[in-house]
């Protein structure tokens, strides 16, 4: 018995040219998914010069167990929310709003300063009596 596919046969026709588009389909929609993902990233932060030319803010916000932090917004974007203090560990913020708001100024001069981004050492809080 002598098996053999003959390419003039409607049905092989249309198995390969259905083959075909279903690959090329999926290789369109694998291909936006790709490249989405391989250029998105964490949000950057803004730069020195675009934080020099922008008005700087904070709020005051309620943070866990009556603790407070601070959220830092250039014009009406939102760049830092600091929710905890920052560099310690565990999840509360400061223990009243005078501490959360020095740390918040000392945070927007380094920011007008050109620290981008800015940190706050340990060392940095002691001295500023919030810890």
């Amino acid at each position: 018995m002598k098996l053999y596919l003959n390419c003039s046969d409607r049905w092989f026709k249309v198995f390969i040219l259905n083959t075909g588009l279903a690959i090329v389909f999926l290789i369109l929609l694998a291909g936006p998914c790709n490249a989405q993902s391989s250029t998105s990233s964490q949000p950057e932060f803004p730069t020195a010069e675009t934080i020099k030319k922008s008005e700087l803010h904070y709020n005051l916000i309620p943070g866990n167990n009556n603790t407070w932090g601070y959220d830092i917004f250039m014009g009406d974007k939102l760049v830092i929310h600091q929710s905890v203090i920052p560099g310690m560990a565990g999840n509360n913020g400061f223990k009243n709003k005078a501490s959360a708001q020095k740390v918040a100024e000392a945070v927007m001069h380094k920011m007008r300063n050109g620290e981008v981004p800015p940190s706050i050492s340990k060392e940095e809080l002691k001295r500023m009596n919030v810890l």
